[in-house]
């Protein structure tokens, strides 16, 4: 019967260090190909500004990718409408052309940090669209890619 105070104190370590999703958003390119016009967009209800959050994106590339980065162009539009432009680069591979992250069945996984303990500014609803900002009009080998939001547990 010691069991199951130990399996109940187990339990709750792990779900109170555990950063819960808010916002979980994802997209799948249809033929594994991000068109250069296709624009992600979607929103996030922010209710806490007191609150501190990760946010991440999570990227499921093939083999076939042809380089070993990809830069995109994050576009925030705030509550009240004050928009904000971010470019990041992320590196799918390293020199020798290993993939990052981890393989699932046949596409490669990773995880990036966008915004690393930020807060929100205001309260409601937030704007974000994510646009593919290689050189290509249709950039292949991109599976799939999700926008997650995690509060942070002090």
């Amino acid at each position: 019967m010691r069991v199951i105070p130990f399996l109940s104190l187990i339990t709750m370590l792990i779900i109170s260090c555990y950063e819960p999703i808010t916002v979980s958003q994802s997209i799948s390119f249809p033929n594994n190909c991000w068109h250069k016009d296709s624009t992600w967009n979607f929103d996030a209800k922010i209710t806490d500004v007191s609150q501190r959050y990760n946010i991440w994106l999570e990227l499921f590339n093939m083999p076939n990718y042809p380089n070993a980065n990809i830069w995109l162009f994050i576009t925030t539009k705030t509550p009240k409408g004050a928009i904000l432009k971010d470019t990041v680069e992320y590196f799918l591979c390293n020199k020798k052309g290993e993939w990052y992250g981890w393989q699932e069945y046949d596409y490669w996984h990773r995880k990036y940090p966008l915004k690393l303990n930020t807060t929100f500014i205001q309260k409601g609803t937030y704007n974000f669209s994510i646009e593919q900002g290689m050189r290509y009009t249709e950039l292949k080998g991109i599976k799939h890619l999700s926008f997650n939001i995690e509060k942070i547990r002090e």
